[in-house]
Order: structure tokens, then sequence, then C-alpha cells
């Protein structure tokens, strides 16, 4: 980063405008199950919220708070 500071500073520092909706990719999660052959899961933004707000409703969380994940986004 020390030979591309010029660069850098030369960017925006601001986040470019997005639009992201419930049905946009969040990420992908590689398994190979029980197959033993890899392959790829698409987890939309939707299913990550819906995930969030479903483990903060049943932990009684206030806003602001945070929580270890009560399971791992494989059972996406």
């Amino acid at each position: 980063m020390d030979t591309e500071a010029g660069q850098l500073a030369a960017g925006r520092e601001d986040a470019p405008p997005c639009e992201v909706s419930a049905d946009n990719l969040a990420y992908v999660l590689f398994t190979s199950g029980s197959t033993g052959r890899p392959k790829g899961v698409a987890v939309a933004h939707g299913q990550l919220v819906h995930y969030v707000r479903a483990a903060t409703e049943r932990l009684g969380l206030a806003d602001c708070k945070s929580f270890a994940l009560v399971s791992t986004f494989v059972a996406d």
C-alpha cells in the first residue's frame, strides 16, 4: 500500500451509490456436502436479513447489541 499511497489518496472517500435488493447475492458458500463434489450455494441478502432478524428476535436483543452466531451460515 505504501507504493500506491498517491493513487489511494486520489481515490474517493465516500461510498459509491449502491442499490441492493433482497434478491441480490450476499455471498456464496462452498461445500462438498455428502457427495464429495464441491458446489456453491448462493445466499441472497434477503435470506441473510431474515436470519439476523430471527436470531435477534429469538434472543431478545435490543438495537446495537452483538451476539455470537447461534448456528453457522452453513444452515442456509
